[in-house]
């Protein structure tokens, strides 16, 4: 069975609403975060879910509203369990983006986080999940 957590769904953040992030846990085994805009970490707090599970996120594409977070999530992750690896996914220039952001503000982490560039079409397979990428054009 898969749950999915809609932690944020705005673009702005406001009173009621985070921006961007969904969270999908598979058969309590593993869970992931597609998506990690500004106060998702905060979010991800006050539900009821094992973030020991947490070892992947998904960035779909390189909008502030969806990466902003990032950096939070990741302190936060590292911090709590410091044998944990994460896995980042996203288009190469996402990738780049938060790669930096790592190393300017937690190179100590480096080695702890692994980076895959996603491609217009690519198939990603686990144990729990599969997922299927593809190129998409923002429209103004």
């Amino acid at each position: 069975m898969i749950k999915g957590i809609f932690l944020g769904t705005g673009s702005i953040p406001t009173k009621e609403r985070n921006s961007q992030g969904v969270l999908l846990e598979f058969d309590n085994k593993e869970t992931v975060l597609i998506d990690c805009g500004e106060g998702i970490q905060r979010q991800i707090l006050n539900i009821d879910t094992d973030l020991e599970k947490l070892n992947t996120i998904f960035l779909t594409h390189d909008h502030i509203d969806h990466i902003y977070g990032v950096g939070g999530m990741l302190t936060l992750l590292l911090s709590r369990y410091p044998k944990k690896k994460v896995i980042i996914y996203g288009p190469k220039v996402t990738v780049k983006t938060v790669k930096e952001v790592v190393n300017l503000f937690m190179p100590e982490k480096i080695s702890r986080i692994k980076y895959i560039e996603t491609t217009g079409s690519q198939e990603i397979r686990t144990e729990s999940y599969d997922c299927y990428t593809f190129k998409t054009r923002a429209i103004a």
